[in-house]
């Protein structure tokens, strides 16, 4: 399990890349633009660490089962299992 406290990936889109403020200020506070390969392996490494596994997972897309894109495509056995569950628990419930 995950400790509390542990360092979790931040990112976030720059929506003002025409903006001199802005600018200036990421170049104040070191920020630096992060190359998207980068970004891919950290979040990889990041959720495929050992002591992860039961708290994180890849996100996925399900379009019934199937997804288009193969980097979101995924979908963890013993989360499909819980899923399955939750729909039995939810057909099952009287209001």
């Amino acid at each position: 399990m995950t400790p509390l406290g542990s360092p979790y990936p931040v990112f976030w889109l720059d929506m003002t890349p025409d903006d001199e403020e802005a600018r200036v200020e990421d170049k104040i506070l070191g920020r630096a633009k992060a190359e998207l390969d980068d970004m891919r392996v950290f979040c990889e490494r990041y959720i495929t660490r050992p002591e992860r596994k039961t708290d994180f997972f890849a996100p996925y897309i399900s379009f019934g089962g199937h997804s288009a894109d193969p980097d979101f495509s995924t979908i963890p056995e013993w989360h499909s299992l819980r899923m399955d569950e939750l729909k039995k628990l939810w057909r099952t419930s009287r209001w």
